[in-house]
């Protein structure tokens, strides 16, 4: 079992005993600790600066690196309280977490997961030093090192462009498939009928893209994309829209793909990456019986919802813990009229309400422990309909009806989500 690719909040004690005992070495992403370092703050600061990994203290390990003697740490004084105020000593603030492992005869084995940072380089307060984790080791990285110092620097702004070339590429993916489906429904009219095709200025379409934090190494490899139903697996519940859409997916460049047209000519599109990104592309606009296009704020959340819950449960089963960024569009929609969520939880229209821009975007950033999180990704999809509403000319909504409402929407638990305090919990 590797132990370092699952939720640190779902490890138990045996199954890091049973981890030890495979002798696995310390290497760029896993160290070891004996007890707890009066320097954790700078082995924060160079996994930050590094790639991200796992720190498991309450292991000892041999000059080489080997685990020799696994016997856990008092469970006194909460661990966990202690690894928050040593990652506090960290700047920028780091992105990572901590967790407990269950008790067993008064012990536990404390695990710190940092996450890759997007703001280097990480430095403690009381020391100027920029650390560098490398190998089984931390390496100062000498300031007067230009090039090692510009590196870090640069990385966050490598990475950002990145993912826009990722994004700019699955966009013009999606523009040939689109094109290229049309074309094939209306070639085989006999099979598909007459089909009802938008035209460009009848559709609304909401773009969600999802990308890791550096989208430059790959999380899936070829073969497992080509057991096609296995990877569904990890992407989607069985028994969902999203599921059956999925389901037709086909070979593209380093990844799979579908699109349809839906009865009322509405484009859906879907494509799965072996670098992690997840590119979607729906119609959203709707008509009230007559020429009026109509948008529903709640349908949007729906959409992004769906899809992150979807990379939460890819990302998680193929192993990758670290920031996810969340890029949206949505195009075409001056004018139109905007279905709110109501007090009472309804989608509601308003003759005062409706888009003056024709298209908007928005920015997010998650980890992975906030998707892996009911609560939290309640909160932070619950503030993302807010922020809808806002941009797109209402006051607001109540916080507190949006999360019942979520709460109440989806199967949490079929992707693997619950509350953190669901969980049960040694570290009190």
């Amino acid at each position: 079992m590797d132990i370092t690719k699952k939720d640190i909040n779902s490890i138990t004690f045996e199954e890091i005993v049973e981890f030890c005992r495979q002798r696995v070495i310390e290497n760029l992403f896993l160290d070891y600790k004996k007890n707890k370092p009066a320097d954790l703050s700078k082995h924060i600061a160079g996994f930050s600066n590094a790639s991200g990994g796992l720190i498991i203290i309450g292991i000892e390990e041999d000059t080489n690196g080997y685990p020799v003697a696994w016997e856990g740490i008092d469970n006194v004084n909460k661990p966990t309280d202690w690894a928050h105020q040593m990652a506090n000593n960290v700047v920028p603030f780091p992105s990572y977490e901590a967790a407990v492992t269950n008790e067993v005869e008064g012990k536990v084995f404390l695990l710190v997961r940092i996450l890759e940072g997007d703001s280097t380089p990480y430095v403690t307060k009381n020391d100027p030093t920029v650390w560098v984790r490398t190998g089984n080791v931390r390496t100062p990285v000498d300031q007067a090192n230009r090039e090692d110092l510009l590196r870090l620097v640069a990385r966050s702004s490598g990475a950002a462009k990145k993912r826009k070339t990722v994004d700019e590429l699955l966009e013009f993916e999606f523009r040939q498939l689109e094109y290229h489906r049309t074309e094939f429904e209306r070639r085989n009219r006999t099979r598909f009928g007459n089909p009802t095709i938008r035209h460009d200025s009848q559709k609304s379409l909401l773009r969600i893209t999802v990308t890791p934090f550096n989208p430059t190494r790959n999380i899936i490899d070829i073969p497992e994309l080509s057991n096609i139903n296995n990877l569904l697996h990890k992407f989607t519940p069985s028994g969902t829209d999203l599921a059956t859409f999925a389901s037709g997916v086909y070979p593209i460049a380093n990844g799979l793909a579908n699109v349809r047209h839906t009865s009322i000519g509405q484009v859906e599109s879907i494509q799965i990456k072996n670098n992690g990104a997840i590119g979607y592309v729906v119609d959203i606009a709707e008509y009230d019986g007559g020429d009026n296009k109509c948008i529903f704020v709640y349908h949007m959340l729906k959409h992004v919802m769906d899809i992150m819950l979807s990379s939460s449960l890819l990302y998680r089963s193929y192993g990758y813990s670290g920031l996810v960024n969340l890029h949206l569009e949505l195009h075409d929609v001056r004018g139109a009229n905007i279905y709110r969520v109501t007090t009472g939880g309804l989608d509601s229209a308003s003759d005062d309400l409706y888009a003056v821009s024709p298209d908007y975007n928005w920015d997010l950033q998650f980890t992975t422990a906030e998707l892996n999180d009911k609560k939290a990704f309640i909160d932070r999809a619950a503030e993302l309909l807010e922020t809808f509403h806002w941009d797109l000319g209402d006051r607001g909504i109540n916080i507190e009806n949006a999360k019942t409402r979520v709460t109440a929407d989806f199967n949490f638990s079929a992707y693997g989500l619950v509350d953190a305090e669901e969980e049960t919990s040694t570290d009190d």
